[in-house]
């Protein structure tokens, strides 16, 4: 699955990079960041919110932004059949990182997702496929996914620096990675009066005791009864760990309201 096609930044008079969230439709003083013409804030009931050229659309701008592995997606580009053998494999043996079943392995091997434990000899499931099947511990996944964007803004500024790759695909990978890297992820516990307890994932740039309000006052008119709050864990800095956690625990996961 790819992203969206549709232009959701623009550029600032001094080159910082907005998004389409924090502006108000209509006329901006944003321009394209690959053609530098002034932008039209879209923000209808149809169409995801999304800035159009005020004149001629450049071809860059309609190409679709590179998904971020472990953030965008968590089949980090393996087979479909790879990626439910592993799930199969996990829901059957909880817990296991080591692989016992004869079938898959020279396919397995050749996407990098077993690889041979050097004291048992056997084969051990690698990082990547910890994560396809959410098994790989947050501290761990932090160290893998810290160095897949140090690689991505590597790669990318290599090909600019070869005139391989218009510019602002370099600057627009900056500014998702910073997003990601400077927001806090947070955990609340949330305590109704009828006694049952519900855990928050998410993250967020603000004060976390405005969010936390913030969540508390969409939950109890949810409900429609008092709730109290309590804040379990903050990981600052940590903002691209929401999703993997997510992920994890997704077969816990409730939708409540637009939460």
């Amino acid at each position: 699955m790819t992203s969206n096609a549709f232009l959701t930044l623009g550029k600032a008079t001094d080159g910082e990079l907005i998004a389409i969230d924090v502006v108000n439709s209509g006329k901006t003083d944003l321009s394209c960041p690959f053609c530098a013409v002034p932008l039209i804030a879209a923000k209808g009931l149809v169409n995801i919110h999304h800035f159009r050229h005020d004149g001629e659309t450049c071809h860059e701008s309609l190409q679709q932004l590179p998904q971020i592995p472990g953030w965008d997606h968590f089949h980090l580009c393996a087979p479909d059949f790879l990626v439910n053998v592993l799930q199969n494999y996990a829901e059957a043996h909880p817990g296991e990182v080591f692989w016992y079943e004869p079938k898959h392995v020279r396919d397995l091997l050749k996407h990098n997702l077993i690889e041979t434990d050097s004291y048992t000899g056997k084969y051990r499931l690698t990082d990547a496929a910890l994560i396809i099947t959410g098994q790989l511990s947050l501290s761990k996944f932090s160290n893998w996914f810290r160095r897949q964007l140090t690689a991505r803004i590597h790669r990318k500024s290599q090909l600019v620096a070869n005139n391989e790759l218009h510019r602002a695909h370099f600057e627009i990978e900056a500014w998702r990675q910073q997003q990601l890297m400077m927001a806090t992820t947070y955990l609340f516990e949330l305590t109704l009066d009828s006694g049952e307890v519900i855990y928050k994932v998410g993250r967020t740039r603000r004060e976390v005791n405005v969010r936390l309000a913030e969540v508390m006052s969409e939950m109890k008119a949810h409900f429609n009864q008092d709730i109290s709050t309590k804040v379990l864990r903050l990981i600052p800095y940590g903002g691209y760990l929401e999703q993997y956690v997510l992920y994890r625990y997704r077969l816990s996961k409730r939708e409540i309201g637009k939460h």
